[in-house]
């Protein structure tokens, strides 16, 4: 299905296709609650090896049975296991044999639960695993940030509608990320100079569908009126066109939460001074939230509003106070905290709980400096993939994330002068393989495959969200 010598565009909108015919199955209900919170399908195994598929129920389950499909049947091939007591997540292997090279397979949950004299089979259609081997990657860069960002905007027109923040600062385009994923839309970077601005309108005017909206991140100290002018030329109406200003980025960032209208959807509580963080959490497509050492009293007053099923601290106390996880504590909001032991590992945590075994895709960005990073997010998300944080010399739990998850290829935000080819290939081929040799070569890689000895671990992670 996916060869490594495909472009990036086709391959993402492929995957994109598949993702929505089998990874976004709605929920099954059963006395109007949802019993499934979610599974592993998509995947893609190893000739030779196997991985696990899981399920995470919210309700007491009697039985779970893996079924393959076989022709118009649906035929039992494995028992699962209950993890824990509270029977909310199962899980088998699929294994493979170094034979299966090439072969698809459907594969869904047959769940048995008390009172109910019928099966539920979840999802309904199964859910695709493929055996490869096949393992590649691709740039998105430019000779500049503005330039990046484009590019990254380019894998998906038209445009639903377009994001515009300053390339300079971080805060803005991170505090609207969960806006770009609610309208597909691009997160495009400008500085205050026309010829910038004038080529990002341009590329709109040609890009942007006919009845797409252009939203404005910040006031005119960080994008200039200027841009507004230069839209006009191209066509772009003002009524089309919304700005968010507030006194100060915590402002701005709650404006354009309150003009998504969220109410449950979990929060992604990040430090608004410090871009790593809230970069990882930006592919997640929940709301970010920028804080400072304390919450102000409009973000008090909004989150009151809320009825969120998490609300996620991402990184440490030094990067979100331990005042701001007491305050949602003392108003009963179900907290957690993802605090790794620096920016790295905590990338490498979100990865883990939100995208374990569900994304053939994984994107890398360079995780001393915002620019090239802050467009990837919605990317990211647009095609179910996590972001991960990595230098040339921090790259040990982006690599332990491939081994658990089984990424087939890597987006690259930013060019080999931030992060060099070797280290991508650290990362994807895992282990050297060479003997010697550095672990970049894809045919030492498919050697030891087939013959059984690819890089797959037994050691199922624990979940630590949901236990």
């Amino acid at each position: 299905m996916k060869k490594r010598n495909v472009k990036l565009l086709s391959l993402l909108l492929a995957f994109a296709l598949v993702f929505t015919m089998v990874g976004a199955t709605a929920s099954v209900s059963y006395a109007e609650m949802p019993l499934v919170w979610n599974y592993c399908g998509p995947m893609w195994i190893w000739p030779g090896s196997g991985a696990s598929a899981w399920i995470r129920t919210t309700q007491s389950v009697t039985s779970v049975t893996l079924q393959v499909e076989d022709g118009s049947l649906w035929l039992d091939c494995a028992e699962c296991t209950s993890k824990d007591d509270r029977n909310d997540y199962w899980y088998t292997s699929i294994l493979s044999t170094s034979e299966d090279e090439g072969n698809i397979w459907y594969y869904r949950f047959k769940i048995v639960y008390p009172g109910s004299a019928e099966p539920v089979y979840y999802p309904e259609n199964g859910f695709r695993v493929e055996c490869t081997s096949a393992v590649g990657g691709e740039r998105i860069y430019g000779p500049n940030r503005y330039d990046t960002a484009l590019k990254a905007a380019q894998v998906f027109t038209p445009w639903p509608a377009v994001v515009i923040a300053c390339g300079t600062n971080f805060a803005d385009a991170l505090g609207g990320t969960y806006l770009a994923t609610k309208y597909e839309a691009p997160i495009l970077l400008v500085n205050n100079t026309s010829a910038v601005m004038d080529d990002i309108a341009g590329q709109i005017g040609e890009n942007i569908a006919e009845d797409g909206r252009v939203f404005i991140l910040g006031g005119t100290g960080a994008v200039s009126e200027y841009m507004e002018t230069a839209l006009a030329e191209q066509g772009i109406q003002a009524d089309k066109i919304t700005r968010f200003a507030g006194k100060n980025r915590y402002d701005t960032n709650l404006q354009v939460l309150k003009y998504c209208m969220i109410t449950s959807e979990e929060l992604m509580i990040c430090c608004g001074t410090e871009f790593a963080d809230a970069l990882s959490a930006s592919a997640l497509g929940y709301p970010v939230v920028l804080v400072g050492k304390t919450l102000t009293d409009d973000q008090k007053e909004y989150f009151k509003t809320l009825s969120p099923y998490y609300v996620n601290m991402v990184g440490g106390t030094g990067a979100v106070p331990q005042v701001i996880e007491d305050w949602f504590e003392e108003n009963s909001f179900h907290i957690w905290r993802y605090a790794g032991k620096n920016r790295y590992e905590t990338s490498y945590m979100l990865a883990l709980d939100y995208f374990l075994q569900q994304s053939y895709y994984v994107f890398f960005a360079y995780a001393r400096n915002f620019p090239d990073g802050l467009a990837a997010g919605p990317l990211a998300y647009r095609v179910g993939a996590p972001l991960l944080l990595i230098d040339d010399g921090h790259y040990l739990d982006a690599e332990r994330f491939i081994i658990f998850n089984d990424c087939r290829y890597a987006i690259v935000m930013g060019g080999p002068a931030l992060i060099a080819d070797y280290t991508i290939e650290r990362i994807l081929y895992s282990y050297d393989l060479t003997d010697g040799g550095h672990a970049g070569a894809p045919g030492a890689l498919r050697a030891a495959a087939a013959a059984g000895r690819a890089p797959f671990s037994e050691e199922y992670p624990v979940w630590s969200k949901y236990h």
